[in-house]
């Protein structure tokens, strides 16, 4: 298979059309069919915990599946099976972190880094040798494990010779969130299109990253269909609400912020993450366009599970209701486990915390 490797500056108003250009281009060219043990850097064949049954990887984006799980049903979660994630498994920016930034010796072994730049240690000669999109200041590209439809990376263009920002970047320049706000605002314009962000909860890459893809999450029906009832949503400011909806037992909860600007979400979500953060807690946020504005479910995550309590290490688009493995759930997985992870690592108390100390700055 030839790619050359392509770096295209894109404007924002044609975003769309070269994003599309770009994945009908992989899948005519076999992209998601290019993982086998000829073509993995050696180097990184140890780090891999199983070496898996090859044939898994090939035509990896035409086999996730959905499925269903009866004993389940009462959640509202859709159940998908994605057959090779294996690029998660080969970096090291998945553990050893130091600071905010990646530490020097982490650098050499990210495959975000590598990919971007292109480097001879990078995972697998194939993947650095496709089309990335450059606009102002992040690069979008590909996701070669994907468990989506049309799922993208969005990170930031780095330097290869310097510290590499991770997922707590908004904290430290919240610059890059309005950056990313602009291009949801731009791919979310496609049917189903939602942005989302993992940070340090849910997440198996540290290296900062968003992600775009194609796919109609259950929490955008739930909240399409129970719009401002006052029985799952608690109004706090003008078109900002907390959501919860536990009688219902799908165990939707978050602030959603709807039918906003750019502007005026960029400015709001600034506020409430920057008061969440200081009270200790980590975040989740989806980012969907309805009709010409947007829209933002943030999910205020306390991570640390109890003893006893299964780590599902949920990130935004489980809870949102797509919960994805590399193999299928059998009929052993508890819904009573999946509460409890729920209940303790996304939990409204810890939402009408965050409220009730804005409330006490803003004086509402």
């Amino acid at each position: 298979m030839k790619m050359e490797l392509s770096f295209k500056k894109v404007p924002y108003n044609k975003l769309n059309i070269y994003l599309n250009e770009t994945y009908k281009f992989l899948l005519a060219n076999g992209f998601y069919n290019i993982v086998n043990e000829y073509n993995i850097n050696s180097q990184y064949l140890d780090s891999i915990p199983e070496i898996p049954n090859w044939n898994d990887c090939l035509n990896r984006a035409d086999k996730i599946q959905q499925y269903y799980l009866p004993h389940l049903k009462n959640l509202g979660i859709e159940f998908f099976e994605s057959p090779c994630r294996l690029g998660r498994n080969m970096t090291e920016c998945s553990f050893n972190i130091k600071n905010r930034k990646l530490s020097r010796d982490i650098l050499n072994n990210c495959v975000f880094c590598q990919t971007i730049n292109n480097t001879d240690n990078s995972l697998c000669y194939p993947f650095r040798q496709y089309k990335m999109i450059y606009i102002d200041g992040l690069v979008i590209l590909p996701n070669p494990f994907p468990y989506f439809k049309k799922q993208f990376l969005i990170t930031a263009d780095v330097d290869y010779n310097s510290d590499h920002y991770t997922q707590t970047i908004f904290k430290e320049d919240f610059s890059y969130f309005f950056k990313v706000l602009k291009v949801a605002n731009e791919l979310c314009k496609q049917k189903d299109g939602i942005v989302f962000f993992n940070g340090l909860c849910g997440n198996s890459l540290k290296h900062f990253h968003c992600q775009f893809a194609t796919h109609r999450l259950p929490i955008f029906s739930f909240l399409d269909d129970h719009e401002l009832s006052k029985e799952n949503f608690i109004k706090i400011e003008p078109n900002i609400q907390v959501l919860f909806n536990d009688d219902s037992n799908k165990y939707f909860r978050g602030i959603v912020f709807s039918n906003m600007s750019l502007e005026d979400l960029g400015k709001k979500a600034e506020v409430y993450i920057n008061e969440l953060t200081k009270l200790g807690y980590l975040y989740n946020f989806i980012i969907r366009k309805k009709r010409s504005k947007l829209q933002m479910v943030l999910f205020v995550r306390n991570c640390k599970t109890k003893k006893g309590t299964v780590d599902f290490n949920f990130g935004s688009t489980e809870l949102g209701g797509a919960i994805v493995k590399l193999t299928k759930f059998d009929n052993k997985l508890k819904e009573k486990d999946i509460v409890k992870y729920l209940n303790e690592t996304n939990n409204v108390k810890d939402i009408v915390k965050v409220v009730k100390s804005l409330a006490k700055i803003m004086k509402w």
